[in-house]
């Protein structure tokens, strides 16, 4: 999962409420549940982290986690995810955080 350094945080932080209002919106608009909102809509942010990134599909709630500062990391950072463990393992210089994903937002 990649993670977003300041400059690109500062192009798409600004978007993240917008994005909430933008789930809002689109159900009232349709009548439908919050799942099928998150599902149909895809709001800006989504399309600015997949620009920047080149992943898609990361719903905007996860986009809140994957700020690369809030994680004190820097260039010397490995981050692997283990499909088997269900956790982004993430090691620098002497420390190692786990992530587990079981109750996050899909990715």
């Amino acid at each position: 999962m990649p993670f977003l350094e300041e400059h690109e945080w500062d192009i798409v932080s600004p978007h993240l409420m917008d994005a909430k209002i933008a789930i809002q919106n689109y159900r009232e608009e349709h009548g439908c549940s919050l799942k099928e909102a998150r599902l149909n809509c895809k709001p800006e942010t989504t399309h600015l982290f997949e620009e920047l990134t080149g992943m898609p599909g990361v719903h905007f709630d996860t986009i809140y986690q994957l700020r690369l500062s809030d994680w004190g990391l820097n260039v010397a950072t490995v981050v692997t995810y283990s499909e088997q463990e269900k956790q982004v393992i993430v090691q620098t210089a002497g420390r190692c955080a786990l992530t587990n994903l079981h109750n996050s937002p899909a990715i």
